[in-house]
């Protein structure tokens, strides 16, 4: 600024009072340059200051959809952590019913088992039984035989003591 003013002094005075100098002349080009030049150089400042303030207010809205994105998926999370948690309580209550039903079938095989095994064992005693009961029968049936053999040798007897009375 006070370069400027010195200047625009200096040429005040050498306007009023006629004198033309080179080296005036070189340096009223060169100040005038230099104005254009700050006048740009402040324009591109202002348009830094203002592409700056864009970019500032950009970042911060990237930074807040950022965040509402980051919550957005921490809920989303949380949501399916919940869903999976109560499927796997599910999954867990139907594993222990599952369980419970395939104990009770276990102790119901296991008292069927005992019933085949009980059952077996009256089987082979029945066998057993059988087994005995047709020995008996075969002797039974042998003294039957013998009975009868006995009976007929008895009649046959009894008839030949009978026709000589007659």
């Amino acid at each position: 600024m006070k370069q400027t003013l010195v200047v625009g002094i200096v040429a005040a005075v050498l306007l009023l009072t006629g004198c033309e100098n080179q080296e005036l002349v070189t340096c009223r080009e060169d100040n005038q340059l230099l104005k254009t030049q700050t006048a740009s150089l402040r324009e591109q400042l202002e348009q830094t200051r203002s592409t700056l303030q864009q970019k500032e207010a950009e970042i911060a809205r990237i930074k807040t959809e950022n965040t509402e994105m980051q919550q957005q998926a921490i809920e989303s999370i949380m949501m399916m952590l919940k869903k999976e948690e109560e499927r796997a309580k599910k999954l867990q209550a139907t594993l222990t019913e599952k369980e419970d039903a395939l104990k009770v079938e276990q102790r119901k095989n296991a008292a069927l088992e005992q019933q085949v095994a009980a059952l077996k064992q009256q089987v082979e005693g029945l066998k057993s039984d059988l087994a005995t009961a047709e020995r008996t029968l075969e002797r039974l049936r042998s003294d039957l035989d013998k009975a009868n053999q006995s009976i007929e040798a008895l009649r046959s007897q009894a008839q030949q003591a009978a026709e000589p009375t007659q």
